[in-house]
């Protein structure tokens, strides 16, 4: 095949798979191998294969994403920084250290955002190509709350 020929499907996944296994070794070569643990029991072609499986699976995901027909934002501390939690939301869910185990407690409300652990995943749109003015939630953002607001009391009338 020439240069302007476009690349035989046969010919897709070996070149992805090359890619991938010379991403593992550029990265073992880097200056990023100081994430490595230094352990000497730990098998170095086992640590390149599972890092070439990690990368692996990661661009696949990329590739099936990217191959999607929706739109996919994600909603992180510029979009909830300030906005009052509900326990209804379907944007957002409260981090496990704030102990909430029950749906229902709405113990939580009202409460400031302060931090996005995790961003909202929306999409808009869907599989068509159409419907792009509405979306669905692939993932609920998990959030940081800050103080609850104080409570007013009530003025006293003379």
């Amino acid at each position: 095949m020439s240069k302007k020929d476009p690349v035989a499907p046969s010919q897709i996944a070996p070149r992805r798979d090359n890619y991938y296994h010379q991403l593992a070794l550029s990265f073992e070569h880097s200056s990023a191998k100081a994430l490595f643990r230094d352990d000497s029991s730990v098998n170095p072609y086992q640590r390149r294969e599972e890092l070439y499986g990690l990368l692996r699976d990661a661009g696949e995901l990329f590739l099936s994403l990217w191959t999607q027909k929706v739109w996919i934002t994600a909603w992180n501390i510029e979009e909830l920084k300030g906005a009052d939690f509900r326990i209804c939301s379907k944007y957002m869910e409260p981090h496990v250290c704030h102990g909430l185990l029950d749906g229902d407690d709405t113990s939580l409300d009202g409460r400031p955002v302060s931090a996005v652990i995790q961003p909202a995943i929306l999409a808009y749109g869907n599989e068509h190509g159409r419907n792009y003015d509405q979306h669905k939630v692939w993932a609920k953002a998990v959030v940081f709350l800050g103080p609850a607001p104080p409570v007013k009391a009530p003025v006293k009338k003379r």
